[in-house]
């Protein structure tokens, strides 16, 4: 792609499989080779080079606890959500090896796994080519700063792989912060200043909610500055003061572009890929400098691509 006369390598950061908001058709199985070729197309009308597609591991006991909590209409919601965005490590895998020039994989672990599955899935995770393991503490019910879990981030750090933890809010009952608590940011920090040697990408910075935009961004900026191991990305925030915020702050070097197709509807999803995502980033008032490190330059550093 290029822009004001020079060639940007655009690296989206921050994606899933197309069909993943497919409700009721995903589950469990959910990949078709045709697939592949959908993904490449809305890559390339979106001048994007290369993606990074996560997989999403479930804790089925805690899955089924925080079901008892909830009132029956929320029950439904998030039965619906779980079951549908579950994307094991071997669907990603589908991807990457079809197209290994233009996909990257993160693997998915439950958390709350013994250290002998911990062992077993970050190995099948590095066989698999990954570069980097995707977590969600909303749904995978776990507390990035609890050292209990302190065994997966070790074996991740030890392996060279780069952790992916969602912060904010969530689609559905989620959208209660009282929900989403265990993925504020500060957490995070916790983590980071445990494990200095672990690169941490805090996603959305903090900031991703329907109801409150923004809603933690303040914790992720703090975070993010106090340890040098910690990068955001700017997946689904649409604040072009946020994210100038950021690279103002942070430096040009720890903010990655990410779009989280398909999960924006209406936007950024399987009718229009990701390429009012991309088209939205280019137009902050960044300098070109920092724009391709934002879409491109950090993500490739970072990840050894």
């Amino acid at each position: 792609m290029r822009v004001e006369g020079e060639e940007l390598f655009v690296v989206d950061a921050h994606l899933h499989p197309p069909n993943a908001l497919d409700y009721g058709h995903r589950y469990p199985d959910s990949f078709n080779p045709s697939l592949v070729g959908e993904l490449l197309a809305r890559m390339d009308e979106a001048g994007v080079d290369v993606a990074v597609m996560f997989a999403v591991e479930l804790d089925p006991e805690g899955y089924e606890r925080f079901l008892e909590g909830l009132d029956p209409y929320r029950r439904s919601m998030a039965r619906m959500i779980l079951r549908t965005v579950n994307t094991p490590n071997e669907e990603v895998r589908e991807y990457v090896e079809r197209a290994p020039e233009r996909i990257v994989g993160f693997g998915s672990v439950n958390p709350h796994g013994g250290e002998e599955y911990v062992e077993e899935k970050i190995g099948i995770i590095k066989d698999y080519g990954f570069r980097g393991v995707k977590l969600l503490p909303t749904i995978q019910f776990f507390n990035p700063a609890d050292e209990a879990f302190d065994h997966l981030f070790k074996r991740i750090e030890r392996e060279g792989l780069v952790v992916t933890i969602h912060s904010g809010c969530d689609p559905g009952p989620w959208e209660d912060p009282k929900l989403s608590e265990l993925a504020r940011p500060r957490f995070i920090g916790g983590l980071a200043k445990r494990h200095p040697g672990l690169k941490i990408v805090i996603a959305h910075m903090g900031s991703y909610s329907a109801l409150y935009p923004g809603i933690w961004f303040e914790e992720a900026l703090e975070v993010a500055k106090k340890h040098a191991n910690v990068y955001v990305d700017i997946a689904a925030v649409f604040s072009k003061s946020l994210v100038k915020r950021a690279v103002k702050e942070l430096g040009e070097d720890k903010v990655l572009f990410g779009s989280d197709y398909p999960a924006i509807g209406g936007y950024c999803d399987r009718l229009n890929g990701m390429v009012n995502c991309v088209k939205w980033a280019l137009t902050l008032n960044l300098p070109l400098s920092a724009k391709k490190k934002l879409m491109g330059e950090n993500a490739r550093r970072l990840l050894s691509i």
